[in-house]
């Protein structure tokens, strides 16, 4: 009967042990450096405010052969955004009611599941929205990333440290990076890197888009151009 039991017991540890989940301990959000900063903002630069709550902030990756860029491109109404969220995979998302200070959201490291080995991390702000239930509801969106947010495997007992706070990144995919900038509020007296969202539907036209526009314009004028001179000869 001892034998059994411990054999039993042994069976049982093994078959926990199996199950247990690779995890990642992420730490994303703002970061202090010397007497530099990282926020979050609005569009208007104003940092998210932390007694609002209405703000969120959140971390994961985009679905296999999802072309981040043109599908941000795309965003111009609560319909579009909705899709475009559909192809990102939160990890973890947070709500600036949780910040220390306007825009400053601290190192937040929760346990997560390992996912998205090998893939491209990205951080995104989502205004006037205070959970992922309603993300596609948001009336502004920022999304940032690094070349160096490549998501690790996870481990266990202990979970896999998984860093990608940073001043600055190397890409605004929605938004915009205003660097050096004079603080205010909690951060006075200080500089900071603040990273500002975009309204939805105010994606910036590419360079093709302007030419089309320019096209149609030159067209109408020639065409006007001549009408005009025709009334004039009559």
């Amino acid at each position: 009967m001892h034998k059994f039991t411990i054999f039993t017991l042994g069976i049982l540890v093994a078959s926990v042990s199996a199950i247990q989940s690779q995890t990642l301990s992420v730490q994303f959000g703002s970061t202090f450096e010397g007497t530099t900063a990282s926020i979050f903002s609005n569009e208007a630069k104003v940092g998210y405010v932390k007694s609002d709550a209405s703000d969120l902030l959140a971390m994961g990756y985009f679905s296999d052969g999802y072309n981040v860029a043109t599908g941000a491109a795309g965003i111009s109404d609560s319909a579009s955004l909705a899709t475009f969220l559909g192809n990102f995979t939160p990890m973890h998302s947070d709500s600036f009611g949780n910040a220390t200070a306007d825009g400053f959201f601290p190192a937040s490291n929760p346990s997560v599941a390992e996912q998205g080995v090998g893939k491209t991390a990205y951080v995104m702000t989502l205004a006037d929205v205070s959970s992922w239930a309603n993300a596609s509801s948001a009336s502004e969106i920022g999304l940032f990333t690094d070349a160096a947010f490549t998501i690790p495997a996870g481990a266990e007992p202990t979970p896999a440290d998984f860093d990608i706070r940073t001043l600055t990144y190397d890409s605004v995919i929605l938004g915009q990076q205003h660097l050096g900038e004079t603080l205010t509020g909690a951060f006075a007296g200080m500089t900071g890197n603040v990273y500002a969202s975009q309204a939805i539907g105010n994606a910036v036209p590419e360079p093709s888009t302007y030419a089309l526009f320019l096209g149609v314009f030159s067209l109408g004028f020639v065409v006007w151009r001549k009408r005009a001179v025709k009334n004039a000869t009559k």
